[in-house]
């Protein structure tokens, strides 16, 4: 037995132990959540300044960028005089700059289910992994922490690749359903040539940054997985610092390529996967390190493959227990592809003056916005699964229990707060012109910021209740239930989400009101949310066998 091993075996993991077992529940809690908040706060951060630097650099950068567009889209041939015919149709693109932004906002739309896919297999392969590392940390099973180890890491590695191959294949397919080529003939052929070409250009911006996300994706897999395994060792501080100097740099990167090159939107990318990169040699350099002294099971010597033979009880385990992040976040992404689909085959039978991507355009400003604060209640719930499923290890239900209500208490006290922030300060006369919205260049003075100003409402209404649509997986991820957690995983996104899409649009296109769809998500969401916790609290107080742990 090697000395690291001896060690570790007489002492345990002095990290965990300390923040786990000699703290109080509501002290380490309080700990850990905090930091989790502190990570996706970040991550959000550094998201939401990627999408406002997008629409705000671009348009203005030293690059070519912004002559090559409306070159492309055919708008220096638009006839802009009042007396055209069409010109209330097209006045909103007589600024070239606000033509880019648009532009911009609808690719980063049609995007964003993409991403949601990648951060579910993330998740997926990050929490399916720690949970159960966790459980074995809290049983002190010192051959099972290394085999959880070494399985969850060529796991990883092995899913990254499948999956980056898959992914790939079906962006065509995503981004070209979300972005039709349906438009109002205007009776202008050169005004129909912009609208396609508008249209396509969106699309090709779309189709390069997914490519680029998705064929790197493995970066952020590991990146997960490293965080999140030394975040069940109660090493909590120096995943928040790596996330913190990774999307501060990503926003660094960020201006730099958007600013100084030719690359356009893919500069964005580009920067997101230095990051990555970047962020995961820290991890290997601090694995390192604190192998050498002993503190970590995280060892990568085990790693060679001569030392490595596949488990496959593990697996599944970790399969079993991530499968519920993995399939909420891909329902999820699912739910927002549909969602733009039905908007862009909706919107010119209801309202003839539109074009198609007109609500989708709206979207890639409202989502940002919304995904902004989502990311901190994120990293509440992250922050009480660890917690829980190490007490469950522990077999102390007391607190197993508490930390559930606390954090899901917590979570719907933070989407509240964010509520009454953001929703009064965008909708308020003139504040900042515009408030959240003034980032994404929808102001009071354009046509579109009504209509802005209710979706934002309506998406951050929504954070009230997501605490609830994730309860379930909160407890049942953390006590390794995966059938129960699978159930209320697909219960927002699938089971009741998608149906209800399709019937909102269906009413929307009866009455002739777009307004029926646009409430859609919020029903949904809270509908979702009580059923969920109605179940979850079922299951805990009665359905759930008696069993009394020891203390």
């Amino acid at each position: 037995m090697k000395a690291n091993d001896k060690k570790l075996t007489k002492v345990e993991l002095k990290s965990s132990v300390k923040l786990f077992e000699n703290t109080s529940l509501f002290k380490s809690l309080t700990k850990v959540i905090f930091l989790a908040i502190l990570v996706s706060f970040s991550t959000g951060l550094y998201i939401f300044a990627d999408q406002v630097m997008m629409t705000k650099i671009l348009p203005i950068s030293k690059s070519n960028f912004l002559a090559d567009t409306l070159n492309e889209i055919g708008w220096n041939n638009l006839d802009f005089n009042p007396n055209n015919p069409a010109y209330e149709f097209i006045k909103n693109f007589e600024d070239p700059h606000k033509t880019i932004t648009s532009i911009i906002r609808v690719s980063n739309s049609a995007i964003s289910p993409i991403t949601v896919f990648c951060t579910a297999l993330a998740l997926f392969i990050g929490l399916g992994t720690s949970i159960p590392y966790s459980n074995a940390l809290g049983k002190k099973d010192h051959s099972n922490i290394k085999e959880i180890w070494k399985n969850g890491f060529y796991n990883c590695l092995f899913i990254s690749i499948i999956f980056s191959i898959i992914l790939s294949s079906l962006i065509y397919v995503f981004i070209n359903l979300q972005v039709k080529n349906d438009f109002v003939d205007t009776g202008n052929l050169e005004i129909n040539k912009f609208l396609i070409a508008k249209k396509n250009i969106s699309i090709k911006f779309a189709m390069q940054y997914s490519f680029i996300i998705v064929g790197f994706s493995i970066f952020n897999n590991f990146l997960m997985l490293f965080s999140s395994m030394l975040n069940s060792e109660g090493k909590n501080s120096i995943p928040t610092l790596v996330a913190l100097f990774s999307n501060f740099l990503n926003i660094f990167l960020d201006f730099v390529l958007l600013y100084y090159t030719d690359v356009g939107m893919n500069g964005s990318a580009i920067a997101t996967i230095i990051s990555y990169v970047i962020s995961n040699g820290f991890f290997i350099g601090y694995i390192l390190w604190k192998t050498k002294t002993n503190e970590t099971f995280l060892v990568l010597s085990d790693l060679k493959l001569t030392k490595f033979k596949v488990n496959w009880t593990i697996i599944l385990l970790i399969v079993s227990v991530g499968s519920a992040s993995l399939f909420r976040n891909s329902a999820t992404a699912i739910f927002s592809f549909t969602q733009n689909h039905l908007f862009s085959a909706i919107t010119n039978k209801i309202s003839n003056n539109l074009d198609s991507s007109y609500y989708i355009d709206i979207m890639g400003a409202v989502t940002p916005i919304y995904n902004l604060f989502y990311s901190a209640i994120i990293g509440v719930i992250r922050g009480g699964r660890t917690v829980v499923s190490y007490n469950y290890g522990l077999k102390r239900n007391d607190n197993v229990l508490k930390a559930f209500w606390i954090s899901t208490m917590m979570a719907v006290f933070y989407g509240l707060i964010f509520y009454l922030f953001v929703c009064p300060f965008s909708t308020s006369i003139n504040a900042l012109q515009g408030g959240f919205l003034w980032f994404f260049e929808i102001t009071p003075k354009i046509s579109t910021y009504n209509d802005a100003v209710l979706m934002l409402n309506i998406m951050m209404s929504q954070l009230i209740v997501f605490s609830l649509t994730v309860s379930g997986m909160l407890y049942f991820q953390s006590t390794q239930k995966p059938l129960n957690a699978l159930l209320t995983s697909l219960m927002y996104g699938l089971f009741i989400g998608i149906p209800m899409l399709f019937i909102f649009s269906g009413i929307s296109l009866a009455a002739s009101n777009i307004n029926f769809y646009l409430y859609a998500p919020l029903i949904i969401s809270f509908l979702s949310g009580f059923i969920i916790m109605f179940y979850t609290v079922w299951y805990i107080y009665i359905r759930r066998p008696k069993i009394y742990f020891e203390r």
